[in-house]
């Protein structure tokens, strides 16, 4: 009994010091440990329109707020039939409402671009499943917002996700400025708030 818990513990060291080698092996650093709240991604990269969602070790895909990386996902294989995604955790230091943005870094390449995609943190949310991903977008998604006729007040502002949710109607646009970090649609426009 001692020998096969030695045995455990043996393997269990093993593990550990391959899982900090390998985040060691990452283009972007996340201090897990500075936050206090995470929700769960799993996610697939799609790199065009036309393109089949992948998760490969070609291409490294993190999570920020801001300059702040929230997350480093990792490749993970479900073993019953070989399919691969991404597992992200996303860390924030707030219960939820900030507005998350996506980065992916192509190891072949060694170029980074930000990705088109954005979700809301909300902690202990699940975006997507192992069996049915969430979808990262690394090109822009044609939305048809500017051909909404929808009837507003003159002077109030929509503010919609890349993928044509309405985010929030600001009632002077003076307030876009006030907006948190992110990729909108707004008056059918693209606009990055930094």
């Amino acid at each position: 009994m001692v020998h096969h818990l030695n045995f455990m513990f043996l393997i269990l060291g093993f593990l550990g010091v391959f899982s900090s080698l390998r985040a060691q092996d990452t283009h972007w650093d996340c201090n897990i440990h500075a936050y206090r709240y995470d929700m769960a991604v799993y996610a697939s990269l799609q790199l065009s329109e036309d393109a089949v969602p992948l998760a490969s070790s070609d291409y490294e895909i993190a999570a920020f707020y801001g300059d702040e990386c929230r997350g480093v996902a990792s490749v993970q294989t479900v073993s019953s039939n070989g399919n691969t995604y991404y597992y992200l955790r996303i860390r924030s230091n707030k219960i939820q409402g900030e507005q998350i943005v996506f980065k992916c870094y192509n190891r072949n390449s060694g170029q980074e671009q930000q990705l088109f995609t954005t979700v809301l943190f909300e902690e202990n949310s699940v975006k997507g499943f192992p069996s049915q991903c969430f979808i990262l977008k690394a090109y822009p998604e044609t939305t048809g917002i500017d051909k909404d006729r929808t009837m507003v007040e003159p002077e109030s502002v929509s503010v919609y996700h890349l993928n044509g949710t309405l985010f929030r109607t600001l009632m002077k646009p003076d307030e876009i400025k006030m907006l948190p970090p992110g990729i909108y649609v707004i008056n059918g426009k693209k606009i990055s708030i930094r």
